[in-house]
């Protein structure tokens, strides 16, 4: 499991668990470049944590490796895009934040991602448990009223998760005319499994963000 433990990294944290899960080669590639080289070649650009970072420790919960490839990419995104470092600051990590860490780490050249906040979010996950059947992956942005907390402050309002499984109730695939879903997702460092109904999903789900 892997497991940022702080503000701000969430999506960066998603990213990376898709990485270990689905291209584990290639996450261990990374790995062991930061161990041999104290860097790490990612879409043509050389990353290397800052002195700063290496000096300091790893939040609770986070291994140093990840903690050394997640922080060095929020690094990147310090120094190339105020507004984005922003939104990443408060908590929220826009979707094409999302998009270009899944592009960079998974190698994946097109990744689309469907905006739900104002209609569409039980189309959306209907489409999302088909991927899941083929194992390919699919990333929801979702409030974290969700996940059962409550009303939380804008910092951590909004998280990334992984759909590891989306079904309905009296099948592998959601039903039109089901009002609730079994999702299992992957979040902050845990497997969660909730059973939203129909009114939760549209209230919550934000986005969903897959291979085009």
């Amino acid at each position: 499991l892997i497991r940022a433990a702080r503000p701000g990294f969430n999506g960066l944290e998603i990213a990376l668990y898709e990485l270990a899960q689905r291209r584990p080669l290639r996450y261990l590639n990374l790995c062991r470049q930061l161990f041999e080289a104290g860097a790490f070649q990612l879409n043509g650009q050389l990353l290397e944590p800052s002195a700063l970072l290496r000096q300091s420790r790893p939040p609770h919960g986070a291994r140093s490796v990840d903690w050394f490839i997640m922080a060095s990419l929020h690094e990147a995104g310090h120094k190339s895009d105020t507004a984005e470092l922003l939104e990443s600051t408060l908590g929220i990590v826009p979707a094409s934040t999302m998009t270009y860490w899944v592009e960079a780490l998974l190698e994946i050249l097109n990744v689309g991602y469907q905006s739900t906040v104002n209609f569409g979010a039980w189309e959306a996950l209907y489409r999302a448990a088909q991927l899941r059947q083929r194992n390919e992956f699919v990333l929801a942005l979702v409030k974290a009223t969700l996940l059962g907390e409550r009303d939380p402050p804008l910092l951590g309002g909004n998280l990334w998760a992984s759909i590891l499984a989306c079904r309905g109730q009296s099948g592998p695939l959601p039903d039109p005319n089901e009002n609730r879903l079994v999702l299992t997702l992957y979040c902050r460092g845990a497997r969660l499994q909730i059973q939203p109904d129909r009114q939760a999903i549209e209230a919550n789900l934000l986005g969903v963000l897959w291979e085009a």
